[in-house]
């Protein structure tokens, strides 16, 4: 009896050991922090922000506590995988070329290495001068003491991989073609009028002078848009006691209707917007398995759409549409669906200490290990995904005609190495614009 106990024993300390696993890379995508409301009038320039789109000083603060967060997790907390000190072989990150994205990623830096300055890298063609680059000048604050400084990778217009929805079959709009998808909720017996007038009532923005922009839902978006921006500066939810439980939903469900009438159905066009999202994982997964001498971490910082679009073609259709109809009533599922300023999703890469590879996908601190296309749940081992079947479920996910997509870019079969290596400033770069632009004032 003693020795079947110890056999026992023995056995379960096998494989307990041999499920250790040592962390080797991570691609990480975010949104950006919060920002101002999109705006639709003069009067909601006017009312607390100014700028339209723009990150805010909280959205800023939101991105440096998740560098500090990320700094936390992958430099102190996993042993022997980041260094404290930057290392330009070891991270990289990009942004697009959106001032709110840019300004998040810095905010991101501000907390992943706090001791570093940034340094915009813009691609060829970028037409970014909305922040004045004043990083391109070196400088001091003491003769001994340098401020290092950390590039910031930012995609060209030509080459963004997370905006390609207006390049399709030679002009045709990719979007206006995934709008046209079906009704999922029945507004017929509602009265969306009353309900936008409340609701601008509540915010204090006037209604527009056209009805039908009323009647159509438009101004209802639009008002839906400003209070999510607005709630979110002062760090609340939708769920905001001063709106009636009747307004919220309704709003919700707008939302869903606009956002998710095509990502409940698996379509090609869906694919087509995070083919090139998922090739790039794939081929840097690859390259690091032969490679180890390859970037151990990758940030992009994006929008929230990228993280939809990532979380739909995932996620089995089914379990999409059933978040969708929980997050009319639900706060929690309406987060899930729509990734709240800040979010990320995270594909780590693990080696176990039998040379075979994992990958963990998170999702805001939750592990994606159930209802995964092409991977039966019962092959997922508490949230470790052979590396053969996430490889297998990428492939299947990547629309071939995705190369359609595709306007005065680069191609995209090129590694990352490949693709971003030629990532530098133009001849005539910002502080020579921007030089030029004071000089004609």
């Amino acid at each position: 009896m003693f020795y079947l106990c110890f056999l026992y024993l023995i056995l379960k300390l096998t494989q307990i050991s041999s499920r250790t696993k040592e962390l080797i890379c991570v691609i990480e995508f975010n949104r950006h922090g919060a920002r101002t409301s999109k705006s639709f009038s003069s009067q909601t320039l006017s009312k607390v922000f100014g700028s339209n789109m723009m990150l805010t000083p909280n959205g800023f603060r939101q991105h440096e506590m998740l560098g500090q967060f990320m700094r936390n997790k992958y430099i102190f907390d996993t042993k022997n995988f980041l260094s404290q000190e930057y290392s330009k072989h070891d991270f990289l990150i990009f942004s697009t070329p959106i001032q709110r994205t840019i300004s998040s990623a810095i905010g991101f830096l501000n907390g992943f290495y706090p001791n570093y300055i940034t340094k915009m890298i813009y691609q060829n063609n970028s037409e970014l001068f909305e922040i004045i680059n004043n990083d391109t000048i070196p400088f001091k604050n003491s003769e001994n003491f340098e401020f290092n400084e950390i590039p910031i990778n930012i995609l060209s217009k030509a080459n963004d991989i997370f905006h390609r929805k207006d390049c399709f079959y030679k002009g045709n709009n990719l979007e206006e073609l995934l709008d046209k998808n079906k009704e999922i909720f029945n507004f017929d017996s509602m009265n969306i009028s009353n309900i936008s007038k409340e609701l601008g009532k509540f915010l204090n923005i006037d209604p527009p002078e056209e009805e039908n922009d009323i009647e159509n839902g438009n101004y209802l978006s639009d008002l839906e848009k400003y209070l999510q921006s607005f709630l979110y500066h002062y760090g609340k939810s939708l769920d905001d006691p001063n709106l009636s439980k009747e307004i919220i939903k309704i709003i919700r469900m707008k939302c869903l209707q606009k956002k998710y009438s095509y990502r409940i159905e698996d379509s090609k066009y869906l694919r087509m917007l995070s083919s090139e999202i998922f090739i790039e994982i794939l081929n840097y997964f690859e390259n690091i398995i032969y490679n180890p001498l390859q970037y151990k971490m990758i940030v992009f910082t994006a929008h929230d759409s990228n993280l939809m679009n990532l979380l739909s073609n995932l996620l089995k259709n089914e379990k999409i549409e059933e978040f969708v109809f929980k997050a009319v009533e639900d706060q929690f599922y309406f987060d899930f669906l729509f990734p709240p300023y800040a979010s990320t999703i995270l594909f780590e890469l693990y080696k176990t200490n039998n040379n075979e590879f994992v990958v963990n996908i998170n999702y805001n601190g939750k592990l994606l290990d159930r209802d995964l296309k092409y991977i039966n749940n019962d092959k997922i081992n508490n949230g470790d995904i052979k590396y053969s079947d996430f490889k297998f479920m990428l492939e299947n996910l990547i629309c071939k005609d995705y190369k359609k997509l595709i306007c005065n870019g680069i191609p995209v079969d090129k590694s990352l190495d490949e693709k971003f290596n030629f990532v530098k400033k133009e001849k005539k770069d910002y502080q020579e614009h921007f030089l030029k632009r004071i000089r004609r004032k």
